[in-house]
């Protein structure tokens, strides 16, 4: 009868097998559903770091931070890839911070607002952070305009500068004309000259 047993035993074991199946696949779905919520509320610094792990043209952010009377301020630099310094981007938090760790996060909602345009940063930012990405989103909108407004200028002023070569050349080439009948007329009048002196010498 010893068979009976362990036909019961592998009933049990396969049971026990299915319940912890069904556990790991509850577990599975709810770790699956987790995600989102603790995407929610990834702090600033851990989603810049995120952001710039899967772009080409970035290294891992550089945080800098300095104890300001009792407060912390954070000056982050996003360094090109390639090391060209002209391309690094430099941000800052001037406002005093409790501890280092809230500088870095409030410097990183500066830099996501001017790089990551494309996050739904409103959504992903835990709420404490979520009217200084407003305010940096504002301010970044700002200096984009300021931008547009220059290179604009400067388009301006590059369109004029040409148009304004190009309205010379005439002026120079009626010159220059006038200079060259000006040179003909005195060579002329020096063969003319010359041709004199010739006639005198033969008499």
């Amino acid at each position: 009868g010893g068979k009976k047993i362990s036909a019961k035993a592998a009933l049990i074991q396969q049971q026990a097998a299915k319940a912890k199946e069904d556990k790991a696949r509850e577990a599975l779905e709810k770790g699956e559903k987790a995600p989102v919520q603790r995407m929610s509320c990834k702090l600033p610094s851990t989603i810049l770091r995120e952001f710039v792990q899967k772009k080409t043209d970035l290294k891992a952010p550089l945080f800098k931070s300095h104890e300001v009377d009792g407060g912390w301020t954070c000056k982050l630099v996003l360094r090109d890839k390639q090391g060209k310094t002209e391309k690094d981007r430099v941000f800052w938090w001037r406002e005093k911070c409790a501890t280092k760790q809230e500088a870095e996060h409030r410097v990183s909602v500066v830099a996501l607002a001017a790089v990551a345009q494309n996050l739904p940063l409103q959504r992903l930012l835990p709420g404490e952070y979520r009217s200084t990405f407003a305010d940096a989103e504002e301010a970044e909108k700002a200096r984009a305009e300021n931008r547009r407004a220059r290179a604009a200028r400067e388009e301006e002023r590059i369109a004029r500068a040409k148009a304004a070569n190009k309205a010379e050349p005439p002026a120079v080439l009626t010159m220059s004309e006038e200079k060259r009948g000006l040179v003909e007329s005195i060579l002329r009048e020096t063969w003319v000259s010359d041709d004199d002196d010739d006639d005198d010498d033969d008499d």
